[in-house]
């Protein structure tokens, strides 16, 4: 799980974010940050400084699409560099600034993720402390959330014509065949948007409506949007030669035979049980993605800024695009392990094998090797940190044998063979100090950490560091039981020092199944939220841990640390258990770089002679 770029590397990326989502609820925005690569005049500026050259603005402009590829393709480690730390500037002279264009932002879960044509992206989930949560009786909160941080419309030429030309080359959507990879569907990245006056949060119709006046409501709505919708493709698409600019939405309804309050009464319907959204958009930007201006400006590439206010959507995009694309090198090395095993190989060999299957089963662009191979540049990245917790019973439980050398000096009778964990640091807090002692050990867990010292800084000297936690750690406010702990502590008999954490953790765990293993289950429960130090005194009178739960001075404590760390846990279960049965179409949340992928993808498939090479991978843009 350490090796960058790994099915586990990705999987327990995916558990990490799917625990913050349980812990820390949804987050308020889904974003992607394109590579604009050909299009970053200082980027081939920098490249030509390595070669001893300077070029100016006129120089770069006029280099040709290949030029550009060549200087590119040659200089993988420059590019890969650069991207990142495009991104991390972007967060700390952007996002993290006090003009929050986005909201205040305190947590974050970040990707990197490859194009086809070989460049990398950024995915991100970002929560933010400002947001308002959507329901019934803050629509307006929200929507007024959401208008001041997001746009949906083609900028005035006049006016701003720089952010005019971003907008028009960066967000524009082009219908292309990727569009209609669904049957019945027209375009699988829902373009051309609806076009509205103001934002519209749609809301489902009561339960208390009958059934069959339900159906007709739901029925009428889908005619008259579907009619809007064939409109706005025919006449609305800058794309066709019959695009007409002069249209306003009285000429769309005039010319389909519905009125403005029926085209606005249909949008204001949810056909589901959740709320949908539509941002507010003019009659001349049905093609234009979601953007914020401070990104575009700032990141000068396609930027795409989703607001998410449901836990399904929320769960469907991490599932879709934190750990995509490994579905197939994951079998590979699932049937290369099981050859090994029925060929009785030894480890070595076993390894090799496993190896190889890794290793040959997909094709990596020259910058993901830059990216997999230099420890300085990250593929994932998230705050607050995750920390995993074992509750498995004790003759389960994974221990990690000390050093070779730390085993030497031990005496011949000592049974002193594992390392130090939380958990056995847990019952060595020290008792002195209340509000510590107090803790139970998802609290303690997240609070505290053993400081680990770094031997080698060579990693800051070879790529600055820009995006740090310190900078979000400000954004945050300590609470109650955050300000009662002290800074460092040390524990009983020993000389380990743990420090407190700014900004407490994300607990990670697995929960055993309450019908299937009940004892397990409890014990579990008991283990993370109950505090205690002797771990066989977690079992009740009768020697179960269900008869403990249920003390009455024992299943409050345990019922109250519970929701502080599970307040979302039966949503998110929902959600995960409703995208297993739902499997087929999946809704594009990135669609510039879903469709550019699609359109490669669907040209090497169209090609019988194209042949790649490893070492010539010839970006696409």
């Amino acid at each position: 799980r350490q090796i960058p770029g790994t099915p586990p590397y990705w999987q327990k990326f995916m558990y990490e974010v799917v625990a913050m989502v349980k812990q820390l609820g949804i987050p308020t925005w889904f974003m992607t940050l394109s590579c604009a690569d050909l299009r970053w005049p200082e980027l081939f500026q920098i490249i030509a400084r390595t070669k001893g050259k300077n070029m100016t603005n006129e120089e770069v402009s006029a280099l040709s699409y290949s030029e550009r590829c060549s200087m590119l393709n040659l200089n993988p480690v420059i590019v890969a560099k650069h991207f990142q730390y495009r991104v991390e500037t972007f967060f700390t002279e952007v996002l993290l600034s006090n003009a929050n264009p986005i909201g205040k932002i305190v947590y974050y879960a970040l990707r990197i993720e490859f194009q086809m044509s070989g460049s990398p992206h950024l995915h991100v989930l970002i929560w933010t402390s400002d947001c308002p949560k959507l329901n019934k009786d803050n629509k307006q909160a929200y929507i007024d959330f959401i208008d001041k941080h997001v746009q949906a419309y083609l900028p005035n030429e006049q006016e701003d014509p720089c952010l005019y030309e971003l907008v028009k080359t960066y967000q524009k959507h082009s219908h292309s065949k990727t569009c209609r990879k669904y049957k019945n569907i027209r375009c699988r990245f829902s373009f051309g948007q609806f076009f509205t006056n103001r934002t519209i949060v749609a809301e489902p119709l009561s339960d208390d409506i009958d059934e069959h006046i339900k159906t007709n409501i739901l029925e009428k709505r889908r005619e008259t949007l579907t009619l809007v919708k064939d409109k706005i493709d025919d006449v609305l698409n800058p794309s066709k030669p019959n695009y007409d600019s002069t249209l306003t939405e009285s000429d769309v309804f005039k010319s389909i035979g519905i009125t403005e309050d029926q085209y606005y009464a249909a949008l204001s319907i949810s056909p589901d049980s959740d709320f949908e959204l539509h941002l507010r958009r003019p009659i001349d930007s049905c093609f234009i993605n979601n953007y914020f201006v401070a990104g575009i400006k700032g990141f000068a590439a396609n930027v795409d800024l989703q607001p998410v206010f449901n836990h399904y959507k929320c769960i469907t995009y991490v599932c879709s695009y934190f750990t995509k694309d490994e579905t197939e090198c994951s079998q590979a090395i699932i049937n290369a392990a099981r050859e090994a095993k029925d060929a009785n190989m030894d480890i070595r060999d076993g390894l090799r094998k496993i190896g190889a299957a890794f290793l040959s089963t997909r094709e990596v662009s020259s910058q993901e090797c830059v990216y997999r191979c230099m420890p300085e540049l990250w593929l994932r990245k998230i705050f607050p940190a995750a920390v995993f917790v074992s509750t498995d019973l004790p003759d389960r439980r994974v221990r990690i044998a000390k050093s070779k050398e730390k085993l030497e000096e031990l005496d011949d009778e000592s049974t002193d063979v594992y390392k130090s964990n939380i958990i056995e640091r847990y019952t060595k807090r020290p008792q002195s100090i209340s509000s510590v002692d107090n803790l139970c050990l998802a609290e303690f867990a997240s609070y505290y950490y053993k400081d680990y010292k770094k031997e080698c800084q060579e990693i800051a000297d070879a790529q600055p560091q820009v995006l740090s936690d310190n900078l979000i750690e400000c954004q945050h406010n300590s609470g109650n039981i955050h300000c009662l702990l002290p800074d460092q502590i040390r524990l009983i008999d020993t000389n380990e020092i743990m420090k407190r954490r700014k900004v407490k953790a994300v607990i990670r765990y697995h929960t055993p199944n309450k019908r299937k293993e009940p004892e397990k289950f409890f014990h579990h429960l008991l283990m993370l939220y109950n505090p205690w130090r002797d771990e066989t005194k977690l079992l009740g009178s009768d020697g179960t841990y269900a008869s403990k739960y249920y003390q009455p001075d024992i299943q409050p404590i345990v019922d109250n640390n519970r929701s502080v760390f599970e307040s979302d846990v039966s949503a998110v279960t929902e959600a995960l258990e409703n995208l297993r049965n739902n499997q087929g179409i999946i809704h594009s949340y990135d669609s510039m770089n879903d469709q550019e992928n699609d359109e490669i993808q669907s040209e090497v498939q169209d090609d019988p002679n194209l042949e790649e090479s490893f070492n010539e991978q010839i970006p696409s843009h």
